[in-house]
């Protein structure tokens, strides 16, 4: 008997010590698919069960302490389990008053041990009755079924396992997946601000440019204005210059026109007096 907590692979490990084992098998129960307490182990060379039987009895393993036997159905011969009236343990030959509470094998008296000496280790098994061999087959086709059944249960096992393993992987997935679309939308949400104060920055800068265009055209305005009027100004001094010069012209002309009249008659009281002295100078010559 062992824990029920206590793996093959501890087992294998404990019992290697003795020599190398071909095989170790864990007995479940049926129903519940839990340890039953005792496993069975196979080794490579007969001594070195031999060695196991004599030597691992009552160690602890997993702070139980263990029973070591022989599997004697197959090894012995004449062999009959407890069950059908044979075995050589008495743990189970009565009530709780006889029944021993202790792990391991129980002492044997001398008479006893001598009687069981011949049969306690395993011995190559001679022919046995027809019967007898058919009980065997069946016992043999009940282990080959018990050790499918096992096999198909440490299948299924696996299977379960695995499928245990690929929900969790998909579950781990699915909340990498959710942590990868919460960063994207947290990266969309500052992106989304990162262009909403673009766009602000941007309406600012075009009104700072609209208030600086304003401000130019409205000073163009201004410049625009103040040219007019320096335009009419300039106007209104070159038509005072313009009457100036055309009053100046008119004196000159005037002036121009009575020096001309002046001469004009100046030049013909001169010619009438040369005239009158010429007649003069005639009508003096007649007398």
């Amino acid at each position: 008997m062992q824990s029920y907590e206590t793996t093959e692979h501890k087992i294998k490990r404990e019992f290697e010590a003795y020599g190398p084992i071909k095989r170790v098998r864990l007995v479940h129960d049926k129903v519940t698919d839990k340890p039953r307490g005792y496993a069975f182990i196979e080794f490579h060379h007969t001594r070195d069960m031999k060695t196991a039987y004599k030597q691992a009895d009552g160690r602890k393993i997993d702070n139980r302490r263990v029973l070591v036997d022989v599997e004697r159905g197959r090894t012995v011969p004449n062999w009959r389990p407890r069950r059908l009236g044979g075995g050589m343990g008495s743990t189970r030959v009565g009530g709780d008053e006889v029944n021993q509470r202790y792990s391991g094998r129980e002492p044997l008296s001398i008479a006893a041990a001598a009687a069981v000496a011949k049969s306690e280790e395993p011995k190559i098994r001679e022919p046995v009755r027809v019967h007898e061999e058919r009980d065997l087959e069946k016992h043999d086709r009940d282990r080959d079924r018990d050790r499918d059944r096992d096999r198909d249960r440490d299948r299924e096992r696996d299977r379960d396992r695995d499928r245990d393993r690929d929900r969790d992987r998909d579950r781990d997935h699915d909340k990498d997946d959710r942590h990868r679309e919460r960063d994207r939308d947290r990266e969309r949400d500052r992106d989304r601000d990162r262009d909403r104060d673009r766009g602000r920055d941007r309406d600012r800068h075009h009104e700072r440019d609209r208030d600086r265009d304003r401000d130019r055209d409205r000073g163009g305005r201004d410049r625009d204005r103040g040219g007019r009027d320096r335009d009419r100004e300039r106007d209104r001094d070159h038509e005072k210059d313009r009457e100036r010069i055309e009053r100046s012209l008119d004196r000159d002309h005037e002036k121009d026109r009575e020096r001309i009249e002046r001469s004009i008659d100046r030049d013909r009281d001169l010619e009438k007096d040369r005239d009158r002295e010429r007649i003069e100078r005639s009508h003096s010559r007649e007398r």
